[in-house]
């Protein structure tokens, strides 16, 4: 259950609803951290978690992000994603990962488009970040923000 209101008449139960509703949302948006490596609000495990028990997540989505937990601060490149996902391409990998950011990110009403500090593509940033490539030629690893490692590992 998310929230439970009562009034006089079924309008002022429903206009009661609403208030407690939107006081629960702006409560969990004055509580998110600021994510230094990207400037976007993370929102806390137990959003991520509500999220990932309320979205319809695909099987290599799910296996990605299952990846990615594990793998901690080091992160996945973006080869590694697709291996574990079970995808033939990088591309198709990096599609469905910004899709899953998408949905989850849709569903905690987080603000969307590419991070204008990092430059992430939406809804990536709102799962985690890339990190600094360690050469050239090389993208750098996709890395879980804590929350999300943690929500994974409690809702998947």
């Amino acid at each position: 259950m998310i929230a439970e209101a009562t009034g006089a008449t079924e309008e002022a139960a429903i206009a009661a609803l609403h208030e407690v509703i939107d006081s629960r949302e702006n409560r969990r948006i004055d509580n998110r951290r600021r994510n230094p490596k990207t400037g976007l609000a993370v929102p806390s495990t137990e959003e991520y978690v509500e999220a990932m028990r309320q979205v319809v997540l695909s099987e290599p989505q799910r296996a990605m992000l299952t990846a990615l937990s594990l793998s901690g601060e080091d992160g996945l490149t973006d080869a590694r994603m697709a291996y574990a996902a079970g995808y033939k391409t990088r591309t198709s990998a990096n599609r469905s990962f910004i899709a899953a950011g998408n949905l989850i990110g849709e569903y905690l009403s987080l603000d969307t488009g590419t991070n204008e500090i990092s430059g992430d593509p939406e809804g990536a940033a709102h799962l985690g970040y890339r990190n600094e490539p360690g050469n050239e030629g090389d993208q750098g690893h996709w890395i879980l923000y804590a929350e999300v490692r943690e929500a994974v590992r409690l809702a998947l």
